[in-house]
């Protein structure tokens, strides 16, 4: 047995494997370990391969789980919105079947009352100038009674315009309301608010605008019953012209009542001022006289003819005191009226007449803001101390086309309103007394026109 061979014989024991010395000192050889170690990379790649697989697979199942749920979510949402919106809808639709109810009912109103004013209009119109308005002109109590229609009444009909802007509004609101049918929109409260105001205001004013056809009516029928008095004119004149002639009339017996009271006022005034007067002078008069008595005594020596002269000058001179206490007492009255002319309740009762404007009476306007005319009042018949003044003064104070004056406003804001309540009646007959009497000392002052 050669040493090599030796080299390489392994002592064996059943437990414990003996190795020559020499193949202790060599070790593992390189392929072994790295074939150790590329079994055992294998392996770890093998297992992180395997997890990451695991991670991936439960990272998958865990979006499409994700991906399930958000579609069950968003179809839920879906149907929830979806069953929310046909509630929002079919509310929407009642509000609207409530809301184009009222605006039909309005749109209705208005449409009548416009045609009814139309009418009006045109009746009252042929009334004027027609033959059966020429049969009414024959009769004095009903040019008085068409008078007061077309002077009184026919002013306070709503304007054919106001009735058309209320008519228009209420189909732009249908209009709006049917657009949008089937739809979430919900007409507010205004919408319907508005529509039953104007549904109410239509009847009212529709009241008022058939009363006005039922006159033009009956002043018809009774211009064919009634006879005329005797010296009517054969050739009966139009009813246009009958009323303004006795408007006319009517003008011209006022200002001469105005005239002559005021110059009764006067008269008593400067009677009143001369008692007084008189009575100061005779007190003055008695001193005097007993001065003169005493100086008389005193000088017995003088002539007569000097005591004539004497006399004279004095009675000339009682003449001119009593001249100017005339003077005197007059300027004081004027300086009490300017006084209570400033006074706020005063300016305040005549706020309607004397607060500047462009309206002025006869339905003319001014060029710039201007009070109202003292003469145009005294020819209009609103100073009469009567009950047609008084009323004609209501009318002026409540007129609603003048939008620059403070108004009057009387009882269901009827602008005869004022006679069924006192404190309304004590209100514009104390105003009308005012104008009188304080009537030259406002344009004095600039608060009425002249």
């Amino acid at each position: 047995m050669d040493s090599e061979s030796k080299r390489l014989i392994k002592v064996k024991h059943p437990i414990i494997t003996v190795e020559p010395e020499e193949i202790r000192r060599r070790g593992i050889p390189l392929w072994a370990a790295f074939l150790v170690l590329l079994v055992l990379a294998v392996g770890g790649i093998g297992v992180l391969v395997m997890i990451l697989r695991q991670t991936v697979g439960e990272k998958a199942r865990l979006e499409r789980e994700l991906g399930t749920w958000k579609v069950e979510k968003a179809q839920g949402d879906i149907e929830r919105e979806r069953t929310s919106d046909q509630a929002r809808r079919v509310l929407a639709k009642a509000r609207q079947d409530t809301a184009l109810t009222e605006i039909k009912i309005a749109v209705s109103a208005c449409s009548e009352l416009l045609t009814a004013r139309e009418k009006l209009d045109r009746e009252s119109q042929e009334l004027l100038v027609s033959d059966a308005g020429k049969l009414v002109a024959r009769i004095p109590e009903l040019v008085a009674s068409a008078q007061r229609l077309y002077q009184n009444d026919l002013p306070n009909v709503a304007p054919r315009s106001v009735v058309v802007t209320k008519l228009e509004g209420e189909r732009r609101l249908e209009v709006q309301v049917t657009a949008a049918a089937g739809t979430a929109y919900e007409p507010d409260e205004k919408i319907l608010s508005l529509a039953k105001a104007d549904t109410e205001w239509a009847d009212v004013e529709l009241s008022k605008v058939r009363r006005l056809r039922d006159l033009v009516v009956s002043l018809a029928a009774e211009g064919r019953i009634k006879q005329p008095p005797e010296g009517a004119p054969s050739e009966p004149q139009t009813l246009q012209v009958a009323i303004a002639r006795l408007s006319q009339d009517e003008a011209s017996t006022h200002r001469k009542t105005v005239i002559e009271a005021d110059g009764k006022a006067k008269r008593t005034a400067a009677a009143t001022v001369a008692s007084a007067e008189a009575e100061r002078l005779v007190t003055e008069a008695k001193l005097q006289a007993k001065k003169i008595l005493d100086d008389a005594k005193a000088a017995a020596t003088k002539v007569e003819q000097d005591g004539k002269v004497l006399q004279a000058q004095r009675d000339l001179e009682a003449a001119k005191a009593q001249v100017e206490a005339l003077k005197a007492a007059e300027e004081a009255r004027k300086v009490e009226l300017r006084a209570k002319a400033d006074s706020s309740k005063v300016k305040s009762l005549l706020a309607p007449f004397t607060t500047p404007g462009y309206l002025q009476l006869n339905s003319s306007a001014s060029y710039s803001k201007q009070p109202l005319s003292y003469q145009a009042l005294v020819s209009s018949g609103a100073l009469s101390p009567t009950q047609a003044g008084l009323q004609r003064l209501a009318e002026i104070g409540h007129n609603r086309w003048d939008k620059d004056r403070p108004r009057w406003h009387f009882g269901f804001d009827n602008v005869k309103g004022w006679q069924k309540s006192a404190s309304e009646r004590e209100m514009v007959t104390q105003a009308q007394q005012l104008l009188i009497e304080l009537g030259p000392v406002l344009v004095e002052k600039g608060l009425l026109q002249e």
